[in-house]
């Protein structure tokens, strides 16, 4: 199992367009064999279902982490947004984006659910 807290840091214009874009990534994990390395957590847009490529990298890189007892907490602060447009479309509609956190065993994803916003 696992959740993530994902903030979105924006800094508008005037006319309310986003000019800058950065992302906290907060992530729990538990329940997954001791020793489960981590390949990858990341933000990919598709609806539920559906798979599709990544859109928004967290920076987690193939290894970095192994939970060692099965469970860990990881945190990726201030992600710049790949483009300015993606969070405004994670805004209008989370539903068409999920997160997904890889292992050496689950290439495809392990832990994966669609984005809802807080409100």
């Amino acid at each position: 199992t696992g959740t993530v807290t994902i903030t979105l840091n924006l800094t508008k214009d005037a006319a309310g367009n986003i000019t800058a874009a950065t992302a906290d990534f907060v992530v729990t994990l538990a329940g997954f064999p001791a020793g489960t390395v981590l390949t990858g957590a990341h933000i990919h847009q598709a609806a539920a279902g559906a798979s599709s490529g990544v859109v928004w990298n967290t920076g987690l890189t193939n290894g970095e982490l192994t939970l060692t007892n099965g469970t860990a907490n990881f945190s990726k602060l201030a992600v710049v947004a790949p483009t300015l447009e993606l969070p405004q479309a994670i805004i209008n509609n989370p539903a068409g984006f999920y997160f997904n956190v890889h292992t050496q065993a689950n290439t495809q994803g392990a832990v994966r659910n669609q984005l809802t916003r807080a409100n």
